[in-house]
């Protein structure tokens, strides 16, 4: 007898086939019929009196159906599913809350019952209990934060996020007032470059030219947003409002051969 069990034999029975019919109505062996059939044949030989555990080869071919012929020596059919049986004992325990259990110990076909004191006590719903934690994991109090912890850090998020809005606007802010403004200084007038167009008596080349000159002017000036850049005033044109800083007329020259000359000159 395991040293566990109690002394008195009729309260063991009682419990083995207690045991046995809660083990075989609940899901994980339902799932499982031929475990099932094997700890039903393990208990029944422990209830009929045997007073050494069953054979290999009576499991075999009683409890999971191989021929008569079946030779423990070569298969280790009956020794694996043993080992599964006991196994899923062990998950089943593990989830449900006991008293005593039945176990098929490490080597052995026997059922025996383990007792202890009480069942374990489960904690309230919602809050972390002692459960152990698997190796190299903490346990699940640790891994909650206690609330001054949770509302500490939404207050630094909170902070945070008042002072990212705050650079945003301040730095909006400066560039609608043209940057420097904003802070007392007076900014520096960008300088105004007038571009003369193509004129009247130019070739169809030379005006295209120009033309592509000025898109071209025109595009990397305002990129960078340093000149404010301005075709010349059209004859009949009034005065601009702001006097112009430089001018920027392009010379081009067709020599005999065919190539064209370009010259930019700033005045």
């Amino acid at each position: 007898m395991n040293a566990n069990e109690t002394q008195n034999p009729g309260e063991t029975e009682r419990i083995i086939a207690d045991e046995l019919q809660r083990l075989l109505e609940s899901p994980m062996f339902t799932r499982s019929p031929v475990l099932s059939r094997l700890l039903q044949f393990l208990v029944d030989h422990r209830l009929r009196g045997g007073r050494s555990a069953p054979k290999a080869y009576a499991i075999a071919t009683e409890a999971l159906g191989r021929s008569a012929d079946f030779d423990p020596a070569v298969d280790s059919y009956p020794r694996v599913m043993v080992g599964r049986l006991r196994s899923l004992l062990d998950r089943y325990y593990a989830e449900t809350p006991w008293v005593h259990r039945l176990r098929v110990p490490q080597g052995s076909y026997e059922v025996v019952v383990q007792h202890r004191a009480g069942p374990p006590t489960r904690p309230a719903e919602g809050t972390p209990g002692d459960i152990p934690a698997a190796p190299g994991v903490l346990p699940l109090a640790q891994m909650v934060p206690p609330p001054g912890a949770v509302r500490a850090a939404r207050r630094r998020g909170l902070w945070l996020l008042c002072l990212l809005l705050l650079c945003a606007g301040l730095f909006a802010a400066w560039k609608l007032a043209g940057g420097a403004r904003l802070f007392g200084v007076a900014p520096v007038p960008m300088p105004v470059l007038e571009i003369s167009p193509p004129q009247a008596g130019d070739s169809p080349i030379a005006k295209a030219i120009a033309r592509a000159l000025d898109g071209k002017l025109r595009d990397g000036m305002r990129r960078f947003e340093l000149i404010d850049l301005r075709s010349a005033k059209r004859p009949g044109a009034a005065e601009p409002a702001s006097p112009v800083d430089y001018r920027l007329d392009s010379l081009i020259v067709r020599t005999e051969e065919g190539p064209v000359e370009v010259t930019l000159v700033l005045i």
